[in-house]
């Protein structure tokens, strides 16, 4: 082989590596949104993103109203309990909705409220044709018995053929004795932390595989601060919600009820349910499960 052409292939082979490397640099501060490829159905086939899981396929999901409320369910906690974790969500929400997006130095077009009140159903449901609440709800008894180590779920509801997201509930799993003090201690679970995440999944940020690049990690150890945001999840809530500009009207779609619906599939809509799940000591993974319904499905995770 001549030396030209020995001088050329390792041209080649440099502008290459060059290539994989800015390439993984680029991948490496990409956010995962949720969207509406359910990677767990085996009839399905959805392509993921090696490095950051993501799932590349579907349509990403979002709230295309830019002003929501969420409701408190109060009923398995002690008096004492409701206005300190009423605070802890509170802020959790704020983690995404006060950040400064980087190009214009101005906050997410995304307003979250508490102005309806606590509730009183702790339901996980979408009533197509009557009224509704983004519920926070503490179980007592954590009903998920194949996943013990599970520390929080976020249902969110949306529309399959376009994603638009109509309801999103968390749930917390009140077994676990979590922290809520301001020093986050070393063996502990810290509650704003794990709702920081879940308020993730409610806006339609998914997990990463990237530690510590973001608050959606595959993996929550005791005694981790994920507070505040990371550069990838800003990009994600500014990307995803754009500028403030709206003015708002926090009501939830058909209204807001804080009571349980006697028929929560009752309607018209077609729509999937997905939510996202923080596990302790082992990994915030995606889980979906089906249930068949005519109208309704739910995609469980």
């Amino acid at each position: 082989m001549s030396t030209r052409r020995r001088d050329l292939r390792r041209l080649a082979l440099a502008f290459t590596t060059l290539w994989l490397v800015l390439a993984a640099s680029e991948n490496a501060h990409a956010y995962c949104r949720t969207t509406t490829c359910n990677a767990k159905d085996p009839t399905k086939t959805c392509s993921i993103d090696p490095l950051t899981g993501c799932v590349t396929d579907g349509i990403a999901v979002a709230w295309r109203r830019r002003c929501l409320s969420f409701s408190l369910d109060s009923s398995n906690l002690r008096l004492e309990q409701v206005d300190p974790i009423l605070q802890i969500v509170t802020r959790a929400f704020k983690a995404w909705t006060t950040v400064q997006c980087p190009q214009s130095g101005d906050v997410p077009e995304l307003s979250l409220s508490h102005e309806w009140g606590p509730v009183l159903c702790g339901h996980i449901e979408y009533n197509s044709a009557q009224g509704n609440a983004n519920v926070i709800t503490f179980r007592d008894v954590w009903p998920y018995v194949s996943l013990g180590d599970e520390l929080a779920r976020t249902t969110v509801t949306y529309i399959v053929d376009t994603g638009e997201i109509m309801d999103a509930d968390i749930e917390v799993n009140n077994e676990v004795k979590f922290a809520t003090s301001e020093e986050i201690p070393a063996l502990g679970f810290d509650l704003q932390s794990v709702l920081t995440h879940e308020a993730g999944h409610f806006l339609g940020v998914a997990h990463s595989n990237l530690r510590p690049e973001t608050v959606m990690l595959t993996r929550y150890e005791a005694g981790e601060n994920y507070r505040s945001l990371r550069a990838d999840d800003v990009n994600a809530v500014c990307d995803i919600y754009g500028v403030q500009t709206t003015t708002c009207d926090f009501a939830p779609l058909n209204g807001f009820s804080a009571e349980c619906a006697f028929d929560p599939g009752s309607g018209g809509w077609c729509a999937a349910k997905h939510p996202g799940l923080a596990r302790r000591g082992a990994h915030w993974v995606l889980v979906l499960v089906f249930a068949a319904a005519v109208l309704l499905r739910r995609m469980k995770g």
